[in-house]
Order: structure tokens, then C-alpha cells, then sequence
């Protein structure tokens, strides 16, 4: 019967989890590369995954075994009516429109039964399981674990199995096909259930294991709600943190919620696993966490996705593992899921739907350390709160605070004092180029610097060291103490945009990836920078075309600062394509930025998806179209497919060029547009332009220019000789809208 019945939850939870991913392909399309997307996905998932569990416990609550039993096989018929998925085939949201309401309409019109009907299933096995005769009926918890493994197995296989083996086409269908195995396991189950030893079961036995009574009171409810709240709050907030930096697609999205699914594997096994040497690590991680707050140079290193992804671990293991200690006997196992993912859906829904209005920045994830510091057990004997408790963490803030001040009111008047504190700052290399000197700098710095070390010397005192460590979140995540000028700053759907003024430049930054720079002298202010200078290739191509004179109408997707603009002429046209509204409003304000208004073409801005735009376009509307949507870490692979440069071709005027700037730190695309360009006929070359110039005005670059016929290149390369033919790589796969596999573009 065990196996049986842990056949039945590992694929429920499988197919459960398998889902998501699949739906945050297809919906990465129409939306663009944005944490957001999969953070308001998980949102709902979570949201579904609660009405579940409430369907659970009140089928188990009112109605007997039997009529459960058929209840459940019922909702999975009527499930069968959403098969096979259909997802995003909607008409796309509207440009300048919050793009919420209509992904949430869209995963709820593919998704939602089929998903209503698993996310019940893991609780309503583990019910029927104690309706059964079998000698451990009285703790079905072993199945929680047994279905965090599917989860796990789902998410963790999609990357590395799934995405690269079957088109988007066959994973659905391979998904339905398993849907009706699943069926037949429930079908067997409930026989099971129907013949075992113990007979019918009442619906809501009071006894629990013990054969005592048990009450459920409100307080123990809301320690169940906190313990779920808080690691469903941290894994969007470490899912923004990492995926901001590296790529927004899915086969990073599902690495930190496996994470979070292993830690109710190990918690819930019959001998838990790892928690105890989990309570110790955490506030070791939570240091770490809150010093990368501080430090700019080190936030941004790669090697801290690894102390993103220890903190969730280490306190999702913490609360799920008090969580496992605190279950309630099995009559209750319901209601207890449901406080579970009641915990987890307001979790999600702080972190995607409200931070996002309360706060300008990432407030969110700071709230969540602090609480996750709360939340650790007390080590050793209870004891109390008394006035020390809350006094000396205020003791030691104010003294941090004064230590500060008075730095920054010493250093003015001790020029030798200043010198070696700006030496030493200097020797730090990268951390250097974040901060300033000034008095502000000198305050935040040092006594947030004293809060980290009272907070390590406080760490087995959980409410001094979460009073430490909310005072380091406040500065770090406030950030009075960096070098740069912040003139704009505004968080959205597609994340954080930036403007800031740094040693004669204004830099766009999106995250933390640049996106554009003007200089600040009004004698240079036209003067092209970052990708596009006037030593870089896309300004020589460009050169070369306008020489030529073919170019009379280009495109350009991506606005960032409006750069591009300054690289055509009088009586040329250029229109921008950007998804994100705020982007839009930056690069067109003339006090913040004056290429678009300055620079001699005519311009106009559509907002909404690239590729969906293009399509409303007229075909052979354009000689020069520019793809800069890849120099941020976030690829929006539907611009890469076969069918999206068709349509790019067909959008080109007979000898037109179509560039793209593939300058970007993770991946390299280039083998996927060679692949593309041979599949198509088309002639490809590639440029890699090294040079930067001192006052960072320049960046290193990357691009691949394709046309119909090799002659349509040849003035390109004539300009610049550095351009070299694209060729594909041996074995490279060609990528269409049905087909892609992220982990062969990893550096």
C-alpha cells in the first residue's frame, strides 16, 4: 500500500510543479524577461494551491469517505475539459497597461483546473492514507516529504531534461498523458481506501494519534501562518535578487524553489534531517546577507548567489523544521496544510503585489531577514524578556550612531586622519568606485560596520540580534552612502530603473545591469557612449550605411537612453521599441536625458513586446534594424527563435542589415544565431570590440549582422575590417518558438 500511495503523491506533486515552468516559458514571450513575471506566477500558483488544500479539508471536514472519493475524481474529470494546456494564446496585454491582470487571466484560463485538482490531491491522499488499515495510518506526514521530491524531481528535470528534449508542443502532451496515469492511481488508491481494515472512517475524527483530544487553538494557527509567511517571502525575494543579475527564464527560477521544496523533504522525513545544524548556520548567512546590503562591489559578484540561495535554505529549513516539530496529529492534517499555504500565498502576494506599491525599493527582502531572525528558536533554557533585552540593542545603535558622527565630524579637521582613511578605502580596489567620503558616507558605513559585529556577538539571542540586523537592513537597503547622485528612481512590474550621476556621467541602470550613459560636459553631451561610441562597431556600421546612404527608416529594440539616435542623420526616421513605460519616460525627459530630443532623426516610441509590435508593423518598412534586448542579463529568448528574425527579415527593405548586440556576461548567443542565419540563408558576421575607454564613456561589446546576400554586408566590413563571418557551431540546435535549451548558451 506504501508504494502505491507513494506513486500517487510523487507524480501528483511532479505534474504540480512541472506546470509552472512550462507556463513560464510560454509566457516569457508576450511579457519579456522580468522577475516579475515569475513572481506574480507564483502568486497564483500559490493562490490555487491554497483553494486546494481548502477543498481538501472541507471535503475531509463534511462529507464521508466515499462521496470524497468521488469529489475528488470528479474535479479531475472536470479537469480534463483545460486539456491539452493551452497557455498565452490570449491577445497581449495592452503596452501601457499593467500586464497583472491579464497573465493572472491567462494562467488562470490554461491552468487553472488542472492545477486546482493536484494541488487537492497531496493533502487527500494523505487523508485517505489514514483511512486505510496500514499500520502507520496514524502519521501520514512521511508522504509530505515523498511529495516535495516530485517537486523537486519536476523542477530540477525541466532544465535539465525536459527543455532540452522535447519542444514546448510534446512537453504538454507528455504532461496530459501523465495526467490520466495519475487518474488510474487515484481510481486504485480509492479501492484501497474502500476495502482497507479499518472500514469508514468518520469525516472529522477529533482523536489524534495519541487517542487524546487535540485543540487547534488561534495562537497555534498563527505561528503555523508566520512559519509559512516567511520562507515563502524569502524565495521571491532571493528569486528577484539572483535572477535580476543572471536571467529571468525559468531554468533559474525553479533552482531557488527546489531549494525551498528540499527543505520540507528533509524537515518532514521520518528523522528529520539537517535542522538542527540549520539553526546554527543561519545567522552566520543572514551576516553575510545583510554585508552584501551594504557593499555594492560585493552584492554584484556572482559568488553571492550562493549566500542568496544559503539564506533561503537555512530559513526555510529553520521554519519548515519548527513547523514538522509543531504538526498536529493527523485528524487535523488538513486544516494544518491550509494554514501552510495560507502562510505561503501571503508570503508571495507581500513580496509581488504589495511591495511593489508600498515601497520604492526592496524593502521586502529585508523584512523577511529580520523576521526570519525572530522566528529562530531560543537556544537553551526559556527565560523571560526583561528591559536589557530591548535596551541593549538601542544601547549599542546609538553608540554605532555617535561613533559615526563623530568620524564625520573629525575627519574635516584631521586632514592626515582623512588621507589614510581615503588610502585605505583606495586599496580596496572595485569597493572604492561605490562610496564617498563625505560625512553621510563615513556615519552609515561605521555604524552599520559596529551593528554587524554587535549582531555576531548577539547571534544566540534572537531578539538582539534581529534589532541589530533591521539597523543594517535600514542602511543597507536605503543606501545614504553611495558616491553616486540619484536623480530618478522608479520600481515597476519590469524592476528597479535608476538614473545617477557619477564622475561626469549619467548612467540608465536597470537592476544592475547598464543600460545607457550620457556625458554630463554640454560640450560632449551628444557624444555617443557605452555600446554605441564613436570607436565602436555598431557606430561604424552605422557610419558606413549612412556613407552608403541606405538607410532611410531603422528600428531599434531597446530604448535605454535613446543612444542609437545620435548614430542616424537629418531627415532619417527611428522607432524605438520598449517594454518598459518607465524607460520610455526617462530616455524622452530632456532634464534627465537629451539624445532622443537633441539628436537630428525623427523618432517615435511604441510601447509593448518587440516582437509583437513588429508584427503590427508593415512589411519592408526598415533598412536597419538593432536588437539591443540582449545586453541585459536577461535574455528574452522569443527574439532569438527562427520564426522571430522571419518575421525581422520580412520587416527589411530588400538590402537591409538586421544587427544585435549580444554583450552580455552569462550567456553567448551567438551560436544560436549562426544556426539561425544557415537554417534561413542569410549572410552573418560578428564583431567583439574589447576596448574601453578611461572615463568608462565606452564598454566592451559584442554584435552579429545579418542581410539576405553576402554584398549587403560588404560595406560593413569594408568600414571595419574587424567584423569576421558567423559560422555555427558544430552540433548547435536551431532554436524556434517550439524548441530552446538555455543551458547550452551558458559561458
Amino acid at each position: 500500500m506504501i508504494p502505491l500511495f507513494v506513486a500517487a503523491v510523487f507524480l501528483s506533486a511532479f505534474l504540480l510543479f512541472l506546470v509552472q515552468p512550462i507556463a513560464g516559458k510560454a509566457l516569457t514571450p508576450v511579457l519579456g524577461g522580468s522577475p516579475s513575471v515569475w513572481n506574480t506566477s507564483m502568486v497564483f500558483f500559490q493562490a490555487v494551491l491554497l483553494l486546494g488544500y481548502g477543498t481538501a479539508h472541507l471535503t475531509a471536514r463534511w462529507l464521508s469517505p466515499g462521496v470524497q472519493v468521488l469529489s475528488h475524481l470528479a474535479l479531475f474529470g472536470i479537469a480534463l475539459l483545460a486539456l491539452p494546456l493551452q497557455i498565452g494564446g490570449g491577445a497581449p496585454p495592452d503596452g501601457a497597461a499593467s500586464p497583472i491582470p491579464w497573465l493572472l487571466g491567462e494562467l488562470a484560463s490554461g491552468v487553472g483546473l488542472p492545477f486546482l485538482a493536484l494541488a487537492a490531491t497531496g493533502p487527500t491522499l494523505q487523508r485517505w492514507f489514514h483511512q486505510t488499515g496500514h499500520p502507520r495510518r496514524d502519521d501520514p506526514y512521511f508522504l509530505y516529504s515523498a511529495s516535495n521530491v516530485g517537486s523537486m524531481v519536476a523542477l530540477l528535470g525541466y532544465p535539465l531534461l525536459v527543455e532540452p528534449l522535447l519542444r514546448t508542443s510534446w512537453q504538454t502532451r507528455v504532461w496530459s498523458g501523465l495526467f490520466l496515469v495519475l487518474i488510474a492511481l487515484l481510481a486504485v488508491c480509492a479501492t484501497r481506501l474502500r476495502g482497507g481494515a479499518a472500514g469508514p472512517a468518520p469525516a472529522a475524527p477529533l482523536e489524534g494519534a495519541g487517542g487524546g483530544a487535540e485543540r487547534i487553538g488561534a495562537r497555534r494557527r498563527l505561528r503555523w501562518l508566520l512559519l509559512a509567511f516567511v520562507p515563502s517571502s524569502l524565495l521571491l525575494g532571493a528569486t528577484t535578487a539572483i535572477t535580476t543579475d543572471i536571467a529571468a527564464v525559468p531554468m533559474l527560477w525553479v533552482v531557488p524553489l527546489a531549494i525551498y521544496l528540499l527543505s520540507f523533504v528533509l524537515v518532514f522525513a521520518s528523522r528529520p534531517i539537517f535542522y538542527e545544524q540549520s539553526v546554527g548556520l543561519l545567522p552566520v548567512a543572514l551576516l553575510l546577507l545583510c554585508f552584501a546590503f551594504l557593499f555594492d562591489a560585493v552584492r554584484d559578484s556572482i559568488s553571492f548567489v550562493f549566500v542568496h540561495l544559503a539564506v533561503l535554505f537555512l530559513g526555510a529549513m529553520v521554519c519548515h523544521g519548527r513547523l514538522a516539530e509543531d504538526r498536529p496529529s493527523a485528524s487535523h492534517l488538513t486544516e494544518f496544510y491550509f494554514w501552510l499555504s495560507l502562510g505561503g500565498v501571503l508570503g508571495g502576494a507581500f513580496n509581488a503585489l504589495l511591495a511593489p506599491l508600498l515601497f520604492d525599493r526592496i524593502w521586502e527582502y529585508g523584512i523577511a531577514v529580520v523576521l526570519a531572525c525572530l522566528l529562530l528558536p531560543e537556544r537553551g533554557e526559556h527565560r523571560a524578556a526583561t528591559w536589557r533585552d530591548a535596551t541593549l540593542p538601542i544601547a549599542v545603535m546609538a553608540a554605532a550612531t555617535a561613533v559615526g558622527s563623530a568620524g564625520s565630524w573629525l575627519l574635516p579637521h584631521a586632514p592626515g586622519l582623512a588621507a589614510a582613511l581615503r588610502g585605505l578605502v583606495d586599496s580596496l580596489g572595485a569597493l572604492a568606485a561605490h562610496y564617498s567620503l563625505d560625512p553621510r558616507s563615513i556615519l552609515a558605513l561605521v555604524a552599520s560596520l559596529i551593528a554587524i559585529g554587535a549582531a555576531f556577538a548577539f547571534r544566540g539571542h534572537r531578539l538582539r540580534f534581529a534589532a541589530m540586523l533591521a539597523f543594517v537592513v535600514v542602511v543597507g537597503v536605503g543606501r545614504p552612502f553611495l558616491r553616486y547622485d540619484e536623480l530618478f528612481f522608479e520600481r515597476n512590474f519590469f524592476g528597479l530603473l535608476r538614473v545617477e550621476d557619477l564622475g561626469g556621467l549619467r548612467f540608465i541602470t536597470h537592476g544592475t545591469t547598464l543600460h545607457g550613459m550620457q556625458r554630463l560636459d554640454p560640450q560632449r553631451r551628444l557624444a555617443t557612449t557605452s555600446y554605441y561610441h564613436e570607436t565602436g562597431p555598431i557606430f561604424r556600421l552605422t557610419a558606413a550605411l549612412n556613407q552608403a546612404g541606405r538607410v532611410r527608416d531603422a528600428a531599434v529594440v531597446g530604448l535605454g537612453a535613446g543612444v542609437m539616435a545620435c548614430l542616424l542623420e537629418r531627415g532619417q526616421t527611428v522607432t524605438f521599441y520598449e517594454i518598459d513605460p518607465a524607460v520610455a519616460r526617462v530616455a524622452e525627459d530632456r532634464s534627465l536625458f537629451s539624445f532622443l530630443s537633441d539628436c537630428p532623426p525623427r523618432y517615435r516610441v511604441v510601447l509593448g513586446d518587440a516582437r509583437l509590435s513588429l508584427a503590427e508593423a508593415p512589411e519592408a518598412s526598415f533598412d536597419l534594424i538593432v536588437m539591443d534586448a540582449f545586453t541585459s542579463d536577461a535574455i528574452p529568448i522569443h527574439l532569438i527563435t527562427r520564426e522571430a528574425i522571419g518575421l525581422y527579415v520580412t520587416r527589411l527593405r530588400p538590402a537591409g542589415v538586421l544587427v544585435f548586440n549580444v554583450s552580455n556576461r552569462m550567456l553567448d548567443v551567438k551560436g544560436v544565431l549562426g544556426a539561425i542565419a544557415r537554417d534561413a540563408g542569410l549572410a552573418a558576421i560578428t564583431r567583439y570590440d574589447g576596448d574601453r575607454t578611461e572615463d568608462g564613456a565606452k564598454l566592451t561589446s559584442e554584435w552579429v549582422a545579418m542581410a539576405r546576400r553576402p554584398e549587403d554586408l560588404a560595406v560593413i566590413r569594408a568600414g571595419d575590417p574587424g567584423w569576421r563571418p558567423l559560422a555555427a557551431p558544430e552540433g548547435a540546435s536551431l532554436w524556434t518558438d517550439d524548441y530552446s535549451n538555455l543551458l547550452s548558451l551558458l559561458r
